[in-house]
């Protein structure tokens, strides 16, 4: 705002004659940002990389089956060894699918990762204190007459210095656990890196912490503080608005897409209303903020000593409480080991790595259950509620039955795992056209602008284990998919299409194109748009631009298309070398043996594309962006406060394109909701 403000100012003080030198400067510029490219020169341009030359990380790795009668009190059903010669130090992770948690438990489960991380006390059992001394430096000394043995934060901090552990833990795949569209959903990811010598040691001491952490409410006031600034940075800035506020349209309930579009009034009016839902429909950034709120708040009062607020701070210990009993307990072989290691390993060596791993859990889990008759068995909380703000109206929730019983966990087949429920479009509602929402905010210095569309082929074909893997390769299944993601390497390149008609004619800073096929949609992210107007008029210049053969051949040919696989494939195999780990347990969750089948997988379906699939891919997913389709596209605009545009003038400035798209203002009131612990 204060940018186009100066730029105002300074128009006005030119001469008519500074103005036209100006204007004709512009369209010069324009004119240059589509030249194309002679091809002389780019001839002369050094050679594309071939992409037979791209080598695949150096690894090896080791199956091993944990459906024995040793493994029956773990939760794991293959161990998996990786040896990485480039590495220094062990890494160990630990995936467990969370489908036997009760849904009233999962808004806590962001808290409870940041309870994990955090540095907190230690409440052992005794029967397990003298096996825990033999693995670990722990100093434990079992107390005359007493069934736990305490130590300090500090006593657990200096134990995890000496093995040098460094670890994390987050609900999905463990690469993108900073990002909204975590993979998959429903899986606990512990991950750590140590000293290959003290790898028993180091995955012990997360353990522990994971099972037998001080979580009391001291603890948990700490983690939801903390939690609550970090999400209350991100809530400033635009990226994390669009991305976080598009499931929340997306997912069916009271306030979604579908309903703002068939609505004859404007989205605000919502706000007005008492409409109350599900606490699980969606845990996006907004909720979580006023979640934590609520925690924060019945923590403290109950500290301080307020009677009232004990109760729903008892809830809060009991969920977390649940949530560890779910782990401990969960015995159905859906989980997966894996330790990568520096030096080679054979399978006998790799099986009693293994071996003594599960033996850890298993006793530690015991005693954590054991422990539980000492202790009074939690009942499940009482179900949380969200209410949207509502004006003028009560915010009391209404009543429900207390939830006690847990979702059957996910069936997985050995001896390769696949989830049976993996997130897709077919959650989302459908939208009979394009539809646009126009947000404007305060906090917010630059404008952001966001498209996503669902992919609407399947997405989650159920994988015929008995058929083998050369036979599934060959027909190359997945070729859509692979040409949807060369094809956004094609036009978000450095001066592909879209960056260069947005980005280089200084309409906006940042520009993606993203497909998220676990997720279930296509999505265009335009970051810092100084005129957002100008910069959705210009991607939707280039859709309507490319529907035309002949300027799809002109812009698109077999010279970008090689390119575009050389870079895809190379991209694929750096982030891998970074995350092994993570990246064979997703390869187990989808379908192969490990990483070495998907890496095969990739590259023969990279290879297969040709131009005509691009063009396919296009029309399929690209078009509808501008026009009506089955699965249409949904539009955020999220501007900064201005008194010189006011919100009805720029909403009719967005309605007024030639593709019929309708954006309606909707305020952030509507999707900032009451918490009730």
């Amino acid at each position: 705002a204060e940018r186009n403000l100066n730029q105002r100012s300074r128009i006005e003080s030119m001469t008519p004659a500074a103005l036209e030198k100006a204007r004709l400067r512009a369209a010069e510029a324009l004119e240059l940002t589509k030249a194309r490219i002679p091809p002389e020169i780019l001839a002369a341009l050094p050679p594309v990389p071939d992409i037979s030359k791209v080598q695949s990380p150096a690894f090896c790795g080791h199956n091993i089956q944990l459906d024995s009668a040793a493994a029956m009190g773990s939760p794991f059903g293959i161990g998996r060894v990786l040896v990485v010669p480039n590495d220094i130090d062990a890494q160990f992770q630990i995936s467990i699918p969370l489908g036997g948690l009760a849904e009233d438990l999962r808004p806590y489960l962001p808290l409870f990762t940041k309870l994990l991380k955090a540095s907190s006390g230690l409440l052992i059992p005794c029967t397990v204190a003298d096996v825990i001394r033999q693995t670990t430096s722990l100093p434990i000394v079992k107390p005359a007459g007493m069934p736990f043995a305490y130590l300090s934060s500090d006593q657990v901090d200096a134990a995890l210095g000496k093995v040098h552990l460094s670890y994390d833990v987050c609900i999905g795949k463990y690469a993108d656990r900073n990002s909204t569209g975590a993979w998959p959903h429903e899986v606990l990811t512990l991950y750590g890196s140590v000293k290959s010598s003290e790898l028993l040691q180091g995955f012990t001491l997360v353990m522990l912490k994971l099972l037998f952490g001080d979580f009391g409410e001291d603890s948990i006031l700490k983690a939801a503080v903390e939690h609550e600034k970090r999400l209350s940075r991100h809530r400033g800035t635009g990226a994390s608005l669009l991305i976080d506020t598009f499931p929340w349209l997306r997912i069916p309930g009271p306030l979604d897409a579908r309903t703002i579009a068939s609505s004859r009034v404007s989205a605000d009016s919502y706000s007005k209303h008492s409409t109350c839902e599900p606490v699980g429909r969606a845990v996006n950034l907004y909720f979580q903020l006023a979640f934590l709120s609520s925690v924060k708040k019945s923590l403290s009062m109950a500290l301080n000593g307020d009677g009232l607020a004990a109760t729903e701070a008892s809830h809060v210990c009991t969920a977390i409480t649940q949530i560890r009993t779910c782990l401990a307990n969960c015995t159905d072989h859906s989980g997966l080991v894996h330790i990568s290691l520096p030096q080679i390993a054979d399978d006998s060596v790799a099986r009693k790595i293994v071996d003594s791993i599960v033996d850890a859990w298993i006793s530690c889990s015991h005693a954590w259950c054991d422990s539980m008759q000492l202790m009074a068995m939690p009942n499940s909380p009482y179900p949380s509620t969200v209410e949207y703000r509502v004006v003028n109206g009560t915010t009391t929730p209404p009543r429900k039955r207390r939830r006690t019983g847990t979702d059957g966990a996910p069936v997985l087949k050995s001896p390769f795992f696949a989830l049976t429920s993996r997130p897709g479009s077919s959650n989302y509602v459908k939208l009979d056209s394009p539809l646009g929402i126009h947000m404007a905010l305060a906090n917010l210095q630059t404008s952001y602008l966001g498209v996503q569309i669902p992919i609407s082929t399947p997405l989650s074909q159920t994988v015929d284990l008995t058929v083998p893997f050369e036979t599934r390769l060959k027909s190359l299944p997945e070729r859509d998919r692979f040409a949807l993601q060369l094809l956004a390497h094609v036009l978000n390149r450095t001066g592909g299409l879209i960056k260069n008609a947005i980005r280089g004619r200084g309409y906006a800073y940042g520009v993606g194109v993203h497909t998220f096929y676990e997720e279930g949609y296509l999505a265009v992210y335009i970051s810092h748009a100084v005129d957002p107007l100008k910069a959705l008029a210009a991607f939707w210049e280039i859709i309507d631009m490319l529907q035309s053969e002949d300027k799809w051949n002109e812009n698109v040919d077999e010279f970008q298309l090689n390119a575009a696989r050389s870079i895809y494939l190379l991209r694929v195999y750096s982030d891998i070398v970074e995350s092994l780990a993570p990246e064979d347990a997703s390869a187990i969750f989808s379908g192969f043996t490990g990483l070495e089948q998907r890496l095969l997988w990739v590259r023969k379906h990279v290879e297969a594309i040709t131009p005509a699939d691009l063009r396919r891919a296009f029309n399929q997913y690209y078009v509808p962006f501008i026009k009506k389709s089955s699965t249409s596209a949904l539009y955020i605009v999220a501007t900064p406060l201005s008194v010189e545009e006011p919100g009805v003038d720029f909403v009719a400035r967005l309605n007024d394109n030639p593709h019929g798209i309708k954006f309606k203002t909707m305020e952030m009131s509507a999707l900032d909701p009451v918490v009730h612990i």
